[in-house]
């Protein structure tokens, strides 16, 4: 496996290529380019890494209004040609949805979205896929039970996930299981990790806390680097091992300890990429 990096908070502020530099001399392997950057696959590889996974960047699907979803056809149908001319696999795409809608309505806004760019998707050889982040209930596609609804609509083997197990952690959902059911759809590895605070959540519950002047950090977990939270990488990689998954790993760095600067920031890069690197070959 690899190691890329997301190019997000400061990294989002560098020009790209700077970026590139920085990572290979970092010791990554790929890197996820900005959708649509020009001769991005060139850029990454002549600094001797892969790119890895664009982000589309977000939208409502699962929707009724004819003129968002095609906003966000139109936003896939031209990353694709981009991505397979760049070198670029895969492209993360989004799964907002209307929460005012029926599920079964949303699924149509799904199924009128991505039928088109899916068939697209399949004649360029690019994997579309989707991350398990849950947005605050926004997001369709957070678990296990809406991935098979979805991927049951829409039965293309270009169509899958991004499996982050952060998400998944905080969820109370089991991720190794989860991993395990839908190896075959993991398209795409997040590295993120969750910490659990249990003197929060015994005090707050799943909620957090409703009222301003009460103790504690106000939320019973948080994001963190690979290594500083509660996943099990070896039992986790294992999984994706046992499935011959053996593509890239990307680090999305959204731990608060490690932000508040650049140096901060790529330091934590630097600590994900020497926690994960013992267990990659």
């Amino acid at each position: 496996m690899k190691l890329s990096a997301m190019l997000i908070d400061y990294l989002r502020r560098l020009p790209y290529e700077e970026n590139v530099r920085w990572l290979a001399g970092a010791g990554y392997q790929a890197v996820d380019p900005p959708v649509l950057e020009p001769n991005a696959g060139e850029i990454a590889r002549k600094h001797g890494l892969e790119p890895g996974c664009a982000n589309v960047g977000g939208g409502v699907v699962g929707t009724n209004d004819e003129a968002q979803q095609q906003k966000v056809r139109d936003q896939v149908l031209k990353a694709i040609p981009w991505a397979a001319g760049e070198g670029v696999g895969c492209l993360m795409v989004p799964h907002g949805r209307d929460r005012t809608l029926p599920p079964e309505e949303q699924l149509e806004g799904f199924k009128r979205v991505y039928g088109p760019a899916l068939e697209e998707a399949e004649k360029r050889g690019v994997n579309l896929v989707i991350e398990n982040w849950p947005n605050n209930g926004n997001n369709l596609m957070f678990s296990p039970e809406t991935w098979q609804v979805v991927f049951d609509a829409l039965p293309s083997e270009r169509f899958g996930l991004c499996f982050d197990p952060s998400h998944l952690v905080w969820l109370g959902i089991d991720y190794l299981r989860a991993a395990r059911q839908f190896a075959t759809k993991i398209k795409y590895v997040h590295g993120k990790d969750t910490e659990i605070f249990e003197d929060e959540r015994n005090l707050y519950g799943l909620y957090g806390r409703q009222f301003p002047g009460s103790p504690g950090r106000g939320r019973w977990w948080r994001y963190r680097l690979p290594g500083w939270g509660v996943v099990d990488w070896p039992a986790f990689l294992t999984v994706l091992y046992d499935s011959g998954y053996d593509h890239i790993i990307a680090v999305e760095h959204e731990d608060p300890v490690w932000r508040g600067s650049e140096e901060k920031f790529k330091r934590g890069l630097l600590l994900a990429r020497q926690y994960l690197s013992q267990y990659l070959v």
